[in-house]
């Protein structure tokens, strides 16, 4: 049987929020503060991230646009896409108390909250804030 996505301007919107919210990830991940004592990091200096995303055929070549797109900007960072397996929310609950988190990763706004309230997600507004070139107008409220 053959099934089409259908595109409604809803599952645009998510899209794009998606997107947003993935490409603040990225750029803002390299923005925590320094450790104590701690050098800054060289432009040379080689930087792998981990990209956690669910893999599904309409979010990849997405994912992939974005990681693109970011490395070329940043030629030192390399980003590694991680697909979960199984159930991700779970997953991402197993990793989290194995202490053993990716850098960035996909979250829906169902996940959100649950991740949120058990320390899984860092709130990036502050930083977004300092930075000064982001801004959060574009995101749905409850993200």
């Amino acid at each position: 049987m053959n099934h089409r996505f259908r595109r409604t301007p809803f599952s645009r919107q998510v899209h794009v929020c998606f997107a947003l919210v993935c490409i603040l990830s990225v750029l803002l991940s390299g923005c925590a503060a320094a450790q104590p004592g701690a050098a800054p990091a060289a432009e040379d200096e080689s930087i792998e991230l981990t990209w956690l995303d669910v893999c599904a055929p309409i979010t990849t070549p997405i994912t992939d646009a974005l990681v693109e797109k970011f490395e070329a900007t940043h030629p030192n960072v390399k980003v590694t896409i991680e697909c979960s397996q199984g159930d991700y929310a779970e997953g991402i609950f197993a990793k989290a108390a194995a202490g053993n988190l990716p850098d960035v990763m996909f979250s829906a706004d169902l996940f959100t909250v649950p991740f949120v309230e058990n320390g899984v997600l860092v709130n990036l507004e502050a930083l977004s804030e300092a930075e000064g070139a982001n801004t959060f107008e574009d995101i749905y409220p409850n993200i």
